[in-house]
């Protein structure tokens, strides 16, 4: 029996050039062609039209909470979130209970992961047990299949160690992730440094905490010609150090995630720990930078540091709450929301029609510099996310079918019961949101049907 071929037709597709008006035809796991107009007689047909066809997404920042805490999310929960939201790839932390720093248990967990329906690539963390004493073996574990090493969950304070985590990086073509975090002045703190945290009265950390370990890394990165991610971008400084190093010619990548673009230090005030997270949301001024940035190109990715934590560990006193917040299944709609929110910047106001063909702007309601941003956020969140583990996905012909369909128009207001995680520290509850993730397929298999799963 020959394999069905399905035809997505009258949406815009993602190009590393914009976004097209093309039709899209699988069979099989693959995709077979992508042209303005495809014959569809005797195909399935799924129609697209008002939305926008991308790469399925890849997240370089989820905390699996495997092994060790299936309280807070277990693989079944993460992968279900991870379809809603249209992602089919995710790197996963190395903060589990054991770390993963070791060979062995890098196999372990990575052949546990393979049961899921998505990909869930392992990281290793940097030094043993995430403590910043002794670094892992790069080399066992490299030879392994490991190809990101990150402490995440603490910055790598010691300059010797990170120093030679990045001359190992340089050796075996490995990255390392850095939670860019300076350990002395983040001591303490559970919010900002600013105006709001003087009132409530709780240490803050300055952004000047996680800048000064970027600007000290960059240097470390000139001296070695490693390969080096920095986390959860936070702080404006650090995007300045960031656009300077690549001008250079360094091999730097950074990601910043949807809960810095969307939401600021001021939500703190009632004392609400869903919005307790590390890095903590900055001030409102420096909440515009992150999204100006974004929108500019300075991100190579949008990750949503998914960070599930068990109910009890977020009812405690503010400054003894977990830090963390759940994103993965809402990340592409908080980003588009703070996208949308953000007035045009003038050189956007003069893009004009020209820009897109009179059909990619019928076929989807929205200006033109608004079609300009959804590019460049479905570039962060698929292709681009990709590239900062050496991955290369893309709508072509011979590529595996993973797509994920979005309606950049719909509108929805954020409720936890519609979230697929154990946990429940999720911070856009009641929050109107823009965007709405409509169909999916994971190697020509479609697994999401109008927002549902289908498998």
């Amino acid at each position: 029996m020959s394999e069905e071929k399905i035809v997505i037709k009258g949406g815009l597709v993602l190009r590393p050039d914009g976004l097209h008006p093309l039709d899209i035809a699988i069979q099989g796991e693959v995709i077979t062609e992508v042209a303005p107009e495809i014959d569809s007689t005797d195909c399935r047909v799924v129609d697209a039209g008002g939305c926008v066809v991308s790469t399925s997404f890849y997240d370089t920042h989820t905390h699996s909470r495997f092994p060790g805490d299936p309280e807070a999310e277990t693989i079944d929960s993460l992968s279900e979130q991870a379809l809603l939201g249209g992602y089919q790839y995710l790197l996963a932390m190395a903060n589990t209970e054991p770390t993963i720093d070791s060979a062995s248990i890098w196999k372990a967990v990575s052949d546990e992961l393979k049961r899921a329906p998505i990909e869930i690539e392992q990281a290793a963390s940097i030094t043993v047990g995430r403590k910043g004493e002794r670094l892992v073996d790069f080399v066992s574990l490299a030879e392994a299949g490991a190809n990101f090493f990150t402490d995440d969950g603490t910055g790598l304070g010691s300059t010797k160690l990170m120093y030679e985590a990045l001359k190992m990086s340089d050796l075996l073509g490995v990255t390392i992730g850095q939670h860019a975090q300076d350990p002395f002045l983040f001591d303490g703190a559970s919010m900002n440094l600013g105006a709001t945290s003087v009132r409530l009265g709780l240490i803050g950390e300055p952004e000047v905490s996680e800048s000064s370990m970027v600007a000290r890394d960059i240097e470390l990165l000139k001296a070695t010609g490693g390969r080096l991610h920095v986390l959860h971008v936070s702080a404006r400084e650090s995007i300045n150090l960031i656009r300077s190093a690549r001008g250079e010619g360094l091999r730097i990548s950074a990601e910043v995630t949807p809960h810095h673009l969307l939401l600021n230090d001021s939500l703190l005030e009632g004392f609400d720990t869903s919005f307790k997270v590390n890095p903590p949301l900055r001030s409102r001024p420096t909440q515009m930078a992150l999204v100006a940035s974004a929108i500019r190109g300075d991100f190579d990715a949008i990750a949503s540091d998914h960070a599930p934590h068990p109910y009890h560990t977020k009812q405690r006193p503010f400054s003894q709450a977990s830090f963390g917040m759940i994103g993965l299944q809402s990340a592409f709609l908080a980003s588009w929301t703070a996208f949308l929110e953000t007035p045009a910047f003038p050189p956007e106001l003069n893009i004009g029609a020209e820009h897109w063909s009179q059909r990619a702007t019928t076929r989807v309601a929205l200006e033109p510099f608004e079609l300009q941003r959804l590019h460049r956020l479905l570039e962060m969140m698929g292709p681009g996310a990709a590239r900062v583990v050496g991955r290369r996905i893309a709508i072509e012909p011979n590529a595996l079918a993973s797509i994920v369909v979005c309606d950049p128009t719909a509108e929805s207001v954020g409720r936890i019961d519609e979230i697929a995680s154990n946990s429940t520290n999720f911070p856009y509850q009641g929050r109107k949101l823009k965007g709405r993730i409509v169909a999916g397929f994971i190697r020509g298999k479609e697994i999401l049907k109008e927002g549902k799963l289908w498998f």
